[in-house]
């Protein structure tokens, strides 16, 4: 894989930084490290991946520069959260689990790095494709959440991989992007629904800190019956159910509440185990 881009599977005669450029100079995040599974780190600067360089200097490029700018539409910033999000996992399978003991494998098994390649590799291949749709548009939930200006130069992101694929990273501007890959949109469907009903903004009721709301919107991503299943074409990529009405699961597990709050969000269990006690009896099975 060193030898290929991780976008196309050309030579790779470039690298790609995970966290571009134009990010890590606004947060000053060139001597500052990026947290791993494993409990270490490594320096934004060194998290890179192998890349041609037409992915890197021409198709990603004007991705980037929309995204920079400020006039990227939803699907935009679903394809360059998606872009990170492949990055990262592709980087994860090149560090040692533990660096001491490398026989114990990489920090995430390539198998498990590359569920939803076709995918991802199609909607990169389609990336200026004019034509290539996505049904629905944007294929996932996407929320750009304004941010405490105290915050102004604080960086973080939260990256959670399968089976609940979500990212949010703080933008320049006071923005904190969030995408939920998978859900068709349904979960900014219901909190939209949810709070407009209430008279109230959604946008007041969330935490602003990024793990808080990722976990946030992970525990309503998973209240809810999503239909996963997805026909993927020449000329675009369409679910295969758009539910008209947003459905809820009957009983929620506290288990997996917990495993979502800590071990993918590193917000705490005590988190989830609040959230859980919200829910109405009839919605609990397991005991607290």
């Amino acid at each position: 894989m060193p030898n290929k881009c991780v976008f196309c599977e050309d030579i790779a005669d470039s690298k790609e930084h995970i966290i571009p450029r134009w990010l890590q100079k606004h947060f000053n995040l060139e001597h500052q490290k990026l947290g791993l599974w494993n409990k270490t780190a490594i320096f934004y600067k060194d998290a890179i991946v192998p890349a041609c360089k037409y992915c890197n200097s021409e198709r990603f490029s004007r991705l980037e520069t929309k995204i920079q700018n400020g006039n990227a539409t939803r699907q935009d910033y679903f394809l360059w959260a998606l872009k990170i999000r492949w990055c990262l996992s592709m980087r994860d399978t090149t560090l040692s689990y533990n660096r001491a003991m490398p026989e114990l494998g990489s920090l995430i098994p390539l198998d498990f790095a590359i569920i939803g390649k076709e995918f991802v590799k199609c909607a990169f291949d389609n990336l200026e494709n004019p034509n290539f749709f996505y049904k629905p548009n944007p294929f996932g939930s996407v929320f750009l959440f304004p941010r405490d200006k105290r915050h102004n130069n604080d960086f973080d992101f939260v990256d959670v991989p399968h089976p609940y694929w979500a990212l949010t990273i703080v933008l320049p501007y006071n923005r904190v992007l969030s995408v939920l890959f998978t859900d068709r949109g349904l979960v900014k469907r219901a909190l939209s629904k949810k709070f407009k009903n209430k008279g109230e903004s959604f946008w007041e009721n969330v935490s602003k800190e990024p793990r808080l709301l990722t976990y946030m919107l992970l525990f309503w991503q998973y209240r809810l019956k999503i239909p996963y299943e997805a026909k993927i074409s020449d000329d675009g990529i369409r679910s295969t159910i758009i539910p008209q009405k947003v459905k809820y699961r009957r009983q929620l597990k506290l288990s997996i509440l917990i495993n979502i709050a800590k071990y993918y969000c590193g917000v705490g269990e005590e988190i989830a185990i609040k959230t859980y006690q919200t829910l109405p009896p009839s919605m609990r099975s397991d005991e607290v």
